[in-house]
């Protein structure tokens, strides 16, 4: 990222966007040849998946699709929107104010969750509480497959990798 010597416009902003452009990259990046694809493609490819199949989505009302049309108009590049609803989430969402849909709320909350304390005073508002439940149960079931694979480990009397125990460690959080 560069930013000129002498800089006019809101330092905040155009590091949420940039980091938001970065983030979009490093996804493409890692997902590599399956990004658009909704289930391989981690956050990039649900978000690709939304942009592309907006009008056939049931979880999204009318009058949402009619501004998303309108945002697909005024904006050049996927990654251009992602980084406006990625920019939405940090400023608004995360102080409880409701910018976005339902859908795109929904992936941010899966693919991009804030601290344990900010999410938990989301979850009080029912907007956010079914994200919160859905959250905590993808948690479970990821902690349990690792859980799992951590046995497999025991059984055989091998160590386990330190990467099964940082990302155990992790999720338990």
């Amino acid at each position: 990222m560069f930013f000129p010597l002498y800089f006019t416009g809101k330092l905040e902003d155009t590091l949420l966007t940039q980091l938001a452009y970065f983030r979009w990259e490093l996804q493409k990046t890692v997902a590599g040849y399956n990004w658009t694809d909704a289930v391989e493609g981690g956050l990039v490819g649900i978000y690709y998946d939304y942009i592309r199949f907006y009008k056939k989505n049931p979880h999204i009302s009318p009058e949402a699709k009619e501004r998303l049309t309108e945002f697909i108009k005024t904006t050049k590049s996927d990654k251009d929107r992602f980084a406006a609803d990625y920019c939405t989430w940090i400023s608004y969402e995360y102080e409880g104010k409701l910018r976005l849909n339902n859908y795109v709320r929904d992936i941010f909350y899966r693919y991009c969750p804030f601290p344990e304390d900010i999410r938990l005073k989301m979850a009080q508002k029912p907007a956010f509480s079914p994200f919160e439940n859905r959250y905590k149960n993808r948690r479970k079931k990821d902690i349990l497959k690792l859980q799992s694979k951590i046995n497999k480990f025991h059984k055989k009397n091998t160590s386990v990798p330190i990467e099964l125990k940082d990302y155990m460690e992790f999720l338990e959080k």
